[in-house]
């Protein structure tokens, strides 16, 4: 399900993207599988391979991605099977990225008015289809007690998204500056 241009080099785009994969979150659980385990390097198995695989597009092409991109789109929403990217190349994308700004407030929904249990669900269905998961948040205009609180529930929603075998789903993690 990737959309790739071997005519474009996309370095700039690749390497930031492997620097922002070094950020990924994993599961704080007691007993780990293989996968979870972290290495010399500090990363995970799973970190490692995600890293590696990015490293594979570095002369090949472009990685293409979109926002919410099989939550909704130009003149849909609510259908997971569709995409903008899809219509437009006949791929899947390649990468989909969620905003995560109001989980710091236990809302239900994002600052887009997308829940947080449909972000679960697609980021978990992307991941099973090979998609890089990206996610945005930006911290509120607030104390540092409440950012350290709101950056917690941030953690704590990505350490969770593992389907149905416990399987952690990898995510690339932007936090974004205070006011933008």
């Amino acid at each position: 399900m990737t959309a790739a241009s071997p005519s474009l080099k996309g370095r700039v785009g690749v390497g930031s993207l492997l620097l922002f994969s070094l950020l990924l979150l994993s599961s704080c659980t007691k007993s780990k599988k293989d996968y979870d385990e972290y290495g010399s390097d500090g990363m995970t198995t799973r970190t490692e391979h995600l890293a590696a695989n990015l490293r594979t597009f570095v002369n090949k092409g472009t990685i293409i991605g979109q926002q919410y991109a099989t939550v909704e789109g130009i003149g849909w929403q609510g259908d997971s099977a569709r995409s903008d990217i899809k219509e437009v190349s006949g791929l899947g994308p390649a990468a989909t990225c969620y905003e995560l700004k109001g989980i710091e407030s236990d809302k239900k929904v994002n600052s887009d008015g997308i829940s947080f249990s449909l972000i679960r669900k697609d980021a978990l269905q992307m991941f099973r289809h090979g998609a890089i998961v990206t996610m945005t948040w930006q911290a509120p205009e607030a104390s540092i007690d409440k950012i350290k609180e709101g950056a917690k529930r941030v953690a704590s929603f990505i350490a969770n998204l593992r389907d149905d075998y416990q399987i952690h789903a990898p995510v690339i993690f932007y936090p974004m500056p205070v006011g933008l």
